[in-house]
């Protein structure tokens, strides 16, 4: 009688294989259902409740025009850095062009009253946030405006920013709904739209808007919102020497040296 003899791989190899087989079906599968699990529209919910309860946070925000676009007449943002507290208040400097000549402003907000210096000024200008280069900016509203109303979402995956692991989406904001971060907006077209928003805290991080805001504008024109230091101590209050409440010193002739069609 003849006896068959079975060769069986060594336990060790056969219990490596098997392992491998199963890290990678739960590689697969993690990939697949952690992009799946992101709704867009849950995530948008969570960050405007997150948004909400931030006392404080330093921007930067830069408007990117093509370098032989046209200069426009009176006040144009360029860029402005610095912080928002409570209520909107904020502090910033400001590059601006004023007739297509780059000045630079330091600039604070409380409420309805914008206080102006000029680099070198020893005093500061209170106008009415009417009549203030920067115009009525509230960039807390503007935010929670996108991540309300943004139309036909899309998740575009994950992406590291300034070291914090973010959500990356894609969609479309309604004009109307950016005017608190653009200022002057003419146009009917939605803005194509990006966002990133943290993956652990919910914060928004960026913010991308393409398109021309007014008809004077190149189309090329695309905003930049970058938020971080959240929850930072900050105090902003109007500066030595000034009032909360400028707004009737700011009617004068200080008002007429700046223009209220500000686009930023």
């Amino acid at each position: 009688m003849k006896m068959r003899f079975q060769l069986r791989p060594p336990l060790a190899l056969t219990s490596i294989a098997l392992l491998l087989a199963l890290g990678s079906i739960t590689f697969w599968s993690c990939s697949g259902d952690d992009e799946e699990s992101v709704v867009p529209e849950e995530v948008f919910a969570a960050s405007v409740d997150a948004m909400q309860a931030e006392e404080s946070f330093h921007f930067t925000y830069e408007v990117e025009k093509p370098s032989d676009a046209e200069a426009p007449e009176g006040f144009d943002v360029v860029a402005l850095e610095g912080d928002v507290a409570v209520e909107g208040r904020m502090r910033a400097s400001v590059d601006l062009l004023q007739n297509g000549v780059p000045i630079e402003i330091e600039f604070v907000a409380l409420e309805d009253t914008h206080y102006l210096r000029s680099p070198g000024a020893s005093s500061w200008q209170p106008v009415p946030a009417a009549f203030s280069p920067v115009g009525n900016l509230n960039l807390g509203e503007g935010m929670i405006g996108i991540l309300q109303q943004i139309e036909e979402p899309e998740y575009l995956g994950r992406e590291e920013i300034d070291g914090n692991d973010t959500h990356h989406f894609g969609g479309s904001t309604p004009a109307q709904e950016v005017e608190a971060i653009v200022q002057a907006v003419d146009r009917e077209e939605p803005f194509p739209t990006e966002v990133w928003i943290g993956v652990d805290d919910n914060l928004v991080r960026q913010i991308r808007l393409e398109g021309a805001a007014t008809s004077g504008e190149p189309e090329e024109t695309v905003r930049h919102l970058s938020l971080s230091d959240f929850g930072e101590e900050i105090t902003i209050e109007a500066p030595d020497g000034e009032g909360d409440s400028g707004s009737e010193s700011g009617s004068g002739s200080g008002s007429e040296a700046v223009s209220p069609e500000t686009t930023g």
